[in-house]
């Protein structure tokens, strides 16, 4: 009876739970997570006065636009004074709302949508309470809510009858239109917290909840959607927190631990006399951060356990020189080496530059790229079958040859981002040989142009050591960086003209290869023909992207790399892998459609040289208008905060940190990597020392207890197996 009494509420709620389809919760966990993005309190509620009197000059007065958020959700209640309907603009209708509260002032709320069922619902002298981000219109010297969250207040008492906190959760469009309000969904949320503490299972053993002051699982969703306190409330998410980055970590420096355990590396001797050669023979002097990440590299190598290293590097740190003194090192020890790029262009550029400092000792190097021949492929396999010491660069080719490398001693990987977790570990396990029982694995560097935040370091690359390269080349001038607004896009073509009058070069790049007439913005096909019979008629224009034929852009590469070329009009096809020191300037076209990281790598094109060098972002003029909604307003600050920050700013790593923040980690890297953390409450900005207090205690944890075997662990092993299978690596020797 008590079964079917369980299973009875449980579908109550499964049911109930349709109705928050719209905003993609499917399953009570799902609900659980749906969390407030406020609370209000009778503590919390401000007169209309009072907040006026505190924050009306706090941020805008500065401004030189018409309207300005105050950046901050605002807790009001009052009466409905006055309804108005207005029609604006193109017979656009608008419904205002005037609150009062007996204070002396009003605020305005706006609604452009279901204006219908706001003048049905709302009645003038109705008390509401208004939960929102507010603006203060300068020219009527007015706060307004554009369409904030409402609902109605019978009594104050009522309304905090059964918690001092109030939750506020946010309400789509679609959950409004068929009749959903801030009591409904927090009624259907109170019932699904209700049934999860009968039903939540513990996850964390006692001890732990103790030392770390945590809740137990079957009252930490109570903490959060009903609170009596702040206080609640923040322990409530630390206790979350701490479980989603714990396991998270756990898994980590478990796969860690597979890797250094259950395999081994070759040993090699780190002093490499070819690599010695090549460093005397250099025009330039190696950075101190340079020679301190190739100690650390060599020192792995040297270790007998496989290197797992990345290495970052801001945009012209030098990391192609260390790989290169890496790969000899390894060539000197009688190993191969393969070194993997992203794409043609790229693997292209690396074999000449690998071959200028190789051909002088005659080693054996080979490129293996889709476009490689049937013959050509043949002689690769001839030679990295025979275990000859060689260097291989090649791109994703590499994954399709079905013969297997058993002498390579090191992986190099370029542009890390591009490459998933598992197409590192399919390449790596091309490479493996068992020898006297032993599995021997190759070292491995990935590299990345892409500075990468000290969280994400800690989460997606956590298994891997990391090396940064610090200090760019002595003779590297910061890059000048400028907003040009389209209306004032002539100023960028003369200066680009006065540049090209000094022997320079410049890049004008666009976001699409062809013209579309889904996303509003500018095409190099388009723009390349325009540019070349108006602005730049008698200037040498060579175009560049991503669909032209491999060895169209070979030519057209190599052309404006020998100046053949004035202006090379193309897309983010070289936002690696081109090395022009004669390039000094970069318009930027559409610089909106980019993130900072990959605005911030396509920047990286110039500066290459001895010279100044300069970047244009050009973008829609930055306007604001008093109709405008949160999520316009929104998205035009988002806009103005990213592209200041390229203006502010050449280190990657601040970029990086402002991009993770704006975008997620998943776009910062390019590409959703398989095993990147997807926690639902951690914040990877604000939450840094954090992650890194929890992952500490869980490596350390799993020192000294590597198989989970104590009793006091058996809750930890079984939620282990339950959230990453049964070969979580925990009973690898």
């Amino acid at each position: 009876m008590k079964s079917e009494s369980g299973s009875s509420k449980k579908n109550r709620l499964l049911k109930r739970i349709e109705l928050f389809d719209a905003v993609g919760v499917k399953t009570i966990e799902d609900l659980l997570y749906y969390l407030p993005h406020s609370y209000s309190s009778r503590d919390s509620l401000q007169s209309i006065a009072a907040f006026y009197a505190k924050e009306r000059f706090k941020s805008y007065e500065s401004s030189q636009s018409a309207s300005q958020s105050f950046q901050a959700q605002a807790v009001l209640q009052g009466k409905i004074a006055k309804k108005k309907e207005t029609i604006v603009g193109k017979n656009k209708s608008m419904l205002v709302f005037t609150i009062a509260d007996g204070s002396g002032y009003t605020v305005d709320l706006i609604f452009w949508n279901r204006l219908e069922y706001y003048k049905k619902v709302y009645s003038e002298g109705q008390t509401i309470l208004i939960i929102g981000k507010p603006t203060f219109d300068k020219r009527f010297h007015q706060i307004q809510f554009t369409h904030p969250e409402i609902e109605k207040v019978d009594s104050d008492q009522e309304l905090y009858a059964k918690n001092a906190l109030l939750p506020n959760y946010s309400l789509s469009m679609v959950m409004r239109q068929i009749g959903m309000t801030m009591r409904t969904v927090r009624a259907i949320i109170e019932e699904t917290v209700s049934y999860s503490i009968e039903a939540e299972k513990e996850t964390i053993p006692e001890y732990i909840q103790e030392l770390w002051e945590l809740l137990p699982q079957k009252n930490v969703w109570q903490k959060i959607h009903t609170p009596s306190s702040f206080a609640d409330v923040e322990l409530g998410f630390r206790s979350i927190k701490f479980e989603e980055i714990f396991y998270f970590e756990l898994m980590i420096a478990l796969r860690k631990r597979l890797i250094t355990k259950q395999s081994f590396g070759r040993v090699m001797n780190p002093k490499s006399p070819t690599a010695r050669i090549v460093v005397n023979s250099l025009p330039f002097e190696l950075t101190s951060s340079q020679k301190k990440v190739l100690n650390e590299i060599v020192a792995d190598l040297g270790t007998g356990h496989p290197m797992n290293r990345l290495l970052q590097g801001d945009v012209g740190s030098g990391k192609t020189i260390v790989a290169l003194l890496c790969v000899l090192c390894v060539l000197d020890n009688g190993c191969q080496s393969i070194f993997m790029a992203p794409t043609e262009i790229l693997a292209e550029q690396q074999y000449h530059y690998f071959e200028k400092y190789c051909s002088q000792f005659g080693v054996t190097l080979a490129l293996l790229t889709g476009s490689s021949k049937t013959k050509k492929r043949k002689e690769i396999q001839d030679i990295f079958s025979s275990g000859t010491p060689a260097i291989l660069i090649g791109t994703h080719a590499l994954f399709e040859v079905e013969y297997t490398f058993p002498n390579v001693g090191l992986i190099v990987i370029d542009e890390q981002h591009r490459f998933g977790v598992e197409q590192r570990a399919t390449l790596r396990q091309k490479c493996l040989v068992v020898e006297n029982n032993k599995q021997i694995v190759p070292h491995m560097l990935v590299m990345s142009a892409t500075p990468i935040p000290r969280t994400l370091s800690l989460t997606v690359f956590g298994d891997l050591d990391v090396s940064i390269l610090q200090n760019p080349p002595r003779n590297r001038k910061p890059i000048v960086t400028k907003i040009v607004y389209e209306s004032n896009l002539q100023f960028s073509y003369e200066f680009i003209r006065a540049e090209i009058a000094k022997g320079r070069q410049a890049y004008i790049v666009f976001p699409l290869v062809e013209k579309s007439e889904k996303i509003r913005a500018k095409s190099v096909e388009e723009y390349f023909e325009l540019l070349q019979e108006t602005e730049f008629a008698d200037l040498r224009c060579g175009l560049l992207h991503g669909q032209m034929k491999w060895n169209e852009k070979e030519a057209t590469m190599k052309a404006f790399a020998t100046n053949e070329y004035d202006i090379l009009v193309c897309t983010t096809v070289i936002e690696v892998g081109i090395d022009v020191p004669n390039a000094s300037v970069m318009l930027i076209n559409n610089a909106e459609r980019f993130g900072l990281s990959q605005l911030h790598q396509l920047r990286g094109r110039v500066g290459r040289g001895s010279e100044q060098s300069y970047c244009f972002l050009a973008t829609k003029d930055i306007s604001y208008a008093t109709n405008m909604t949160e999520m316009e307003f929104s998205a035009k600050k988002s806009l103005e905060i990213r592209l200041e920050a390229m203006v502010d700013t050449t280190d990657g790593f601040k970029i990086s940190e402002i991009d993770l923040e704006l975008r997620g980690p998943g776009d910062i890297l390019g590409t959703r990597q398989s095993g990147s953390p997807h926690f639902r409450i951690t914040d990877l900005v604000k939450d840094v020392q954090y992650i890194e207090t929890v992952r500490n205690f869980a490596f350390t944890l799993l020192e000294n207890d590597p198989h989970l075997r104590k009793p006091e662990h058996e809750i930890i092993r079984k939620e282990l197996q339950l959230r990453f299978g049964k070969d979580t690596f925990i009973d690898v020797a």
